[in-house]
């Protein structure tokens, strides 16, 4: 502003424009923050009612009817597709698994024909080492060999306790 006009108590038609302009521009902003605060305020709301409505709730089944008739469509339609994914993601776990079972019976077979070539204690040595080295343990082949029903014995240097074992029949004591 030109010295001249500060000291002059008329203001020119674009200084009150200039005015009016800011003022709107304000107006606007406190319009446009209030309304912010406003959808905060209901986001809040809403959340809370999600909460108690899924507070009376045991199952998603539950949640999803629960949600649907309080008119929270939009989470009810969340926690369906969630159920639908988590249902997807077991049929695959289950799928794998069967995958990884068939997988470890194959090389277990693998493993067996390389022992029965050559029946020595350090092939089957060498053999399990190389069960080891795809990241299984002893014991889990041995269980995968025998069977869940099939106890098991120790292994070598196992700090298990081993049970005597049963006397051969038809033999006669020496003395």
């Amino acid at each position: 502003m030109p010295k001249y006009a500060q000291n002059n108590p008329l203001r020119s038609i674009a200084d009150y424009e200039d005015q009016y302009a800011r003022a709107d521009a304000n107006a606007l902003a406190l319009q446009q923050g209030r309304a912010k605060m406003d959808e905060y305020q209901r986001g809040l709301q809403e959340q809370q009612q999600v909460r108690n409505l899924l507070s009376q709730t045991k199952t998603p089944e539950e949640a999803i009817n629960v949600l649907r008739s309080g008119g929270f469509v939009t989470q009810a339609d969340a926690i369906e597709k969630g159920m639908v994914a988590r249902k997807a993601q077991e049929a695959t776990s289950a799928k794998t698994g069967a995958e990884v079972t068939a997988a470890h019976y194959k090389l277990m077979k693998d493993m067996a024909g390389v022992i029965t070539q050559d029946p020595t204690p350090q092939t089957a040595m060498a053999v399990l080492d190389d069960w080891e080295r795809h990241g299984h343990s002893r014991t889990e082949l041995r269980t995968l060999a025998l069977g869940p029903d099939v106890p098991l014995a120790p292994l070598p240097g196992s700090d298990a306790p081993t049970a005597a074992p049963e006397p051969r029949k038809g033999r006669k004591a020496k003395g």
